[in-house]
């Protein structure tokens, strides 16, 4: 989450190249919090925060481009004053594409909004109203997210957050979830509360930004969610993961949560058993990053055991003010002996270079960069 620049002025994406067939993070500096991914025909798509929701693409994941945004300055939503914040991108099984986001109403509730389009780059059309709103006025409704489950129900779903910004003192959060309609613009059916911040754990007064995922093969839903603090310079902020067998719940926090955090030796995450590594070390020398958070998950389309999770950060020594965009590259381990409840050995996802941290230096890139070419 994020708040809008007053003025409509587009900013140009420095990106860091490091060498054919790899990639260094952040993948675009300047200003690009809370990113969407999606992937379509080849491309993928990144919406963020920003005025208007930017919208950036690449074929190859070392080359980024401006294709514009999903609202044109003169097309914003009549019922949001302010504060747009999160936007994702996704395809409707009915066809089109859905942008969720957060916006504040005039009665200064921020809500949940959706807007339409033939395409993912848009132009995007609201909806003409919020699409969740708290009925009862003592929550703020953010951080939404659309699945769909191919695999199950073939139903779609909206999770999203209900609590504060920044809480002024630690409280309870929770991630609701209903279904919606066929055409991603209506719920329909019962709510129901999926996950919960421990407020004696790393978590602290939140859990927001959620983002589902159903590997091939698996019996489980993979609820990735980000929590503690975004944006008090404390650099706490960081994603954790819980799965579940059934959309609904219940859903079992990862123990080595949270899977992605800040390039520090921090006693918030002792109980990673990640946190102390020569690797995470050599990366807080270099600098790294902070306030790790906010992530969209994605399969890499050329090899589904691969998958890129995108998540912004601020980079050091900053820890406030503008959060770049970032990339690595996440696998599932192997489910051992008593985990085997995964279905066909998948277990709990990790990032590839083995820590819990931002890489820092060049990477290789995933195999869809591969075969669209590192050098276009």
């Amino acid at each position: 989450m994020y708040k809008m620049r007053g003025s409509w002025i587009f900013f140009c994406a420095a990106v860091a190249v490091a060498g054919s067939g790899t990639y260094t993070n952040p993948i675009l500096s300047g200003d690009f919090p809370d990113p969407g991914a999606i992937y379509v025909n080849g491309t993928f798509f990144v919406a963020t925060t920003g005025d208007g929701f930017p919208i950036h693409t690449s074929a190859n994941l070392r080359h980024w481009s401006s294709a514009g945004s999903v609202f044109a300055r003169d097309n914003t939503p009549t019922w949001a004053s302010g504060d747009f914040w999160a936007p994702e991108i996704h395809a409707m099984p009915s066809g089109g594409f859905v942008v969720y986001f957060t916006a504040r109403d005039h009665d200064s509730r921020l809500c949940i909004g959706a807007a339409t389009s033939a395409s993912p780059a848009g132009p995007f059309q609201d909806i003409g109203q919020p699409l969740a709103r708290d009925p009862e006025g003592k929550g703020m409704y953010l951080d939404s997210h659309y699945f769909f489950d191919t695999t199950g129900s073939g139903v779609g779903y909206l999770i999203w957050k209900r609590g504060t910004v920044t809480p002024p003192a630690e409280t309870h959060t929770l991630l609701y979830l209903q279904q919606l309609d066929a055409a991603g613009t209506s719920l329909v059916g019962p709510r129901s509360v999926i996950l919960k911040n421990d407020l004696s754990s790393w978590e602290k007064g939140v859990v927001e930004a959620p983002w589902v995922v159903r590997p091939a093969g698996s019996s489980y839903f993979y609820l990735f969610y980000s929590a503690a603090h975004c944006c008090d310079g404390s650099g706490s902020y960081a994603v954790g993961v819980a799965r579940a067998a059934s959309i609904t719940g219940p859903y079992e926090k990862h123990a080595l949560n949270p899977i992605l955090h800040s390039n520090s030796i921090s006693s918030n995450f002792s109980n990673s058993g990640r946190g102390s590594s020569s690797a995470d070390r050599a990366a807080a020398k270099a600098g790294g990053f902070d306030g790790t958070g906010h992530c969209s998950v994605l399969p890499d389309p050329v090899n589904p055991h691969t998958w890129i999770i995108f998540y912004h950060a601020y980079v050091r020594p900053k820890t406030g003010g503008a959060r770049s965009l970032l990339m690595d590259v996440l696998t599932f381990d192997t489910a051992g002996a008593a985990d085997t409840s995964g279905g066909a050995g998948v277990g709990w996802p990790r990032l590839s270079t083995n820590t819990s941290s931002p890489s820092v230096g060049p990477r290789p890139l995933p195999p869809t960069a591969d075969r669209n070419g590192t050098s276009t």
